[in-house]
């Protein structure tokens, strides 16, 4: 591996939330139009919640039901992922 290669990464905290039973969540809203509003609601208070923050760099990603956050490797990010996001 290049010396390059290295600079491309930077250190982060990073945080992996499985989301239990949001599989069966979905499924359940598949046929019942009070739990759909109820995962719309959930996806909705999620994406509000754990806005991205640039100055530090704080970025969310979604895959199946997880959600990795991750932020950079500075006091203030660790206060940041601590104090904003309550994990």
């Amino acid at each position: 591996m290049s010396d390059e290669s290295l600079e491309e990464y930077e250190e982060r905290y990073v945080a992996f939330l499985d989301l239990l039973g949001f599989k069966r969540q979905v499924e359940i809203a598949e046929s019942d139009p009070t739990e759909r509003n109820k995962v719309h609601e959930i996806l909705v208070l999620v994406r509000d919640t754990l806005g991205e923050n640039p100055y530090l760099s704080f970025r969310r990603n979604y895959f199946s039901d997880c959600i990795v956050l991750s932020i950079k490797r500075t006091p203030e990010g660790l206060w940041e992922m601590f104090r904003r996001y309550r994990l």
